[in-house]
């Protein structure tokens, strides 16, 4: 290994020493449970309500979605959430929700897999909230969920 080699790698490692060092990312107010409401959009043409209640521990780093429900909308009649509690992931902007899963109708699950939420914090007259786009099964999704209850949820 060359010296500009081994100097390039001591910078590389440097930087991600002082990357894990950084502020961790928590959700506030915690310990607490939140709900959101929002909506699903599937490119095959489904558009469905949804509520999904959070519970995050003290300290923050991590919650679970205990429920999950479709509310109605429209297409979305034989849709449901299935396999809660699901994990949820804090990072800066973000909420990761891992192992989510739906059923597409009766004998067509999506099996499990992780939805990133671009979260918003909380400003006048919104109580915070977030976005997400991706695949589900092999739909393309486009969503968002908007924080209902009292206090409002951002992530620090």
């Amino acid at each position: 290994m060359s010296w500009i080699s081994r100097v390039f790698a001591l910078v590389l490692m440097s930087g991600a020493l002082a990357a894990t060092g950084a502020h961790a990312q928590v959700i506030t107010p915690n310990p607490t449970t939140f709900t959101t409401v929002g909506i699903m959009n599937f490119d095959g043409g489904a558009s469905c309500d949804i509520a999904m209640t959070f519970s995050v521990p003290a300290g923050g780093a991590s919650a679970s979605v205990t429920s999950a429900t479709v509310t109605g909308g429209s297409g979305c009649d034989q849709f449901t959430f299935v396999g809660t509690p699901w994990n949820v992931r804090v990072a800066p902007g973000m909420l990761y929700i891992d192992n989510f899963e739906m059923l597409l109708g009766p004998l067509h699950p999506t099996g499990k897999q992780t939805i990133s939420v671009y979260w918003t914090n909380p400003s006048a007259g919104y109580s915070g909230g977030g976005i997400f786009t991706d695949v589900v099964s092999y739909y393309g999704v486009l969503g968002y969920l908007g924080v209902t209850s009292p206090a409002p949820v951002a992530i620090n």
